[in-house]
């Protein structure tokens, strides 16, 4: 008898935040060593996939099957799957018990589900990040936006390029005060950048990308 778990951390996300989904195989039988254990676990498509980390057997992301060689008597494995959610909506991911010997013989616990809610922001939502900007001096959209910043004194944000270099950092930003798209007090080059954000009200830390145009 092996007992299937699974959990999101994060159920409620926003749309571009993470996901961590943990699944459990526990081996709850009697008195033997259970081998072969096929697990499959298909990321719905709402779900990119950016990482992965098992402590027994191996997880194979074209196929979804998390292949693990054997679980003596109570051992547990666990599977961490980290992925982003690029589409707002409801969906249900699903774990399933494929094979195992000898054959699981309780199939009442050979499936285990979670529900992930992915709300879309609003540009009226307070914390809402505009991820566009234009920073030409003309002073309209010069520097990045994020709404109700005031509400937030205690904000932090990092912000990378596309090789993972820090071109921004700030805590306590105000309205006039965030970024404006340079770095060393040299413009940055337009196109795409990423971004991590703590509030700091206790909320999620928000990551996602900015794009400046000029």
């Amino acid at each position: 008898d092996l007992s299937l778990e699974k959990s999101a951390l994060s159920a409620r996300p926003l749309l571009g935040d993470e996901v961590v989904f943990t699944i459990l195989v526990t081996n709850v039988s009697l008195e033997s060593t259970v081998t072969n254990i096929v697990v499959e676990d298909q990321l719905a498509e709402a779900f990119s996939y950016i990482s992965h980390t098992a402590n027994f057997g191996e997880y194979d992301v074209a196929t979804g099957l998390w292949q693990i060689p054997s679980l003596a008597l109570n051992e547990q494995a666990s599977l961490e799957i980290t992925v982003t959610v690029t589409s707002g909506g409801i969906f249900n991911n699903t774990a399933s018990l494929i094979s195992s010997s000898p054959t699981d013989g309780n199939s009442e616990n050979d499936i285990a589900s979670v529900t992930v809610v992915v709300n879309v922001p609003t540009n009226t939502e307070c914390g809402f990040l505009f991820n566009e900007f234009s920073p030409n001096g003309d002073g309209i959209n010069d520097v990045l936006a994020i709404n109700c910043l005031e509400d937030y004194p205690e904000n932090f944000i990092q912000i990378f390029d596309r090789y993972g270099n820090l071109v921004f950092e700030a805590q306590r930003m105000t309205d006039g005060d965030t970024w404006d798209g340079t770095r060393k007090n040299e413009a940055v080059p337009d196109g795409t950048y990423f971004y991590v954000l703590d509030l700091g009200d206790g909320s999620e830390i928000r990551k996602g990308w900015i794009q400046i145009i000029r």
